[in-house]
């Protein structure tokens, strides 16, 4: 696991959340069902994994850095890396879903109550909250570079 979250991904989570948010409320308006408003513990639970997820990385980037000389496990290292590039993902899927929403409240002819904004706003939040979070935590565990790598071919001895 040594590439990077690509931004594209990030683009495509965001996107695909975006037309599911928006055509999703349209599929429910056109068979008469009431808008889907997203519950409260959706941001809740993103807020709460971002947190996590940061706590989790914490000792693993004070080894990386030598301020804690207790060895990490490796394996543990990967998957704190592979849950924050799967957070990413997750948050930028609630960002466009809260977007598509936010984008069907803005078509209605008759603004939906406050709750409904306040939610998808919130839902946004925590998606935003979720991505960054995965991002800046996938950052935390690179390993630093090291000075053993190959020496440039000017520099090698003959």
């Amino acid at each position: 696991m040594n590439k990077r979250m690509s931004s594209t991904a990030i683009v495509i989570a965001i996107l695909s959340g975006l037309v599911l948010g928006f055509l999703g409320e349209v599929a429910l308006s056109a068979s008469g069902q009431p808008m889907m408003v997203p519950p409260i513990a959706w941001p809740l639970t993103l807020i709460v994994l971002a947190i996590i997820l940061l706590v989790v990385a914490i000792p693993i980037r004070r080894s990386l850095t030598g301020k804690n000389s207790k060895p990490i496990n490796p394996f543990s290292a990967v998957r704190v890396v592979a849950a924050a590039k799967a957070s990413s993902l997750v948050g930028g899927l609630f960002v466009g879903f809260g977007v598509g929403v936010l984008c069907f409240i803005l078509t209605r002819t008759i603004a939906p109550q406050l709750e409904s904004w306040v939610l998808t706003a919130f839902t946004i939040l925590g998606g935003v909250i979720l991505l960054i979070v995965g991002l800046v935590v996938e950052n935390m565990c690179v390993l630093p570079p090291t000075d053993d790598g190959p020496e440039p071919a000017d520099q090698q001895p003959a």
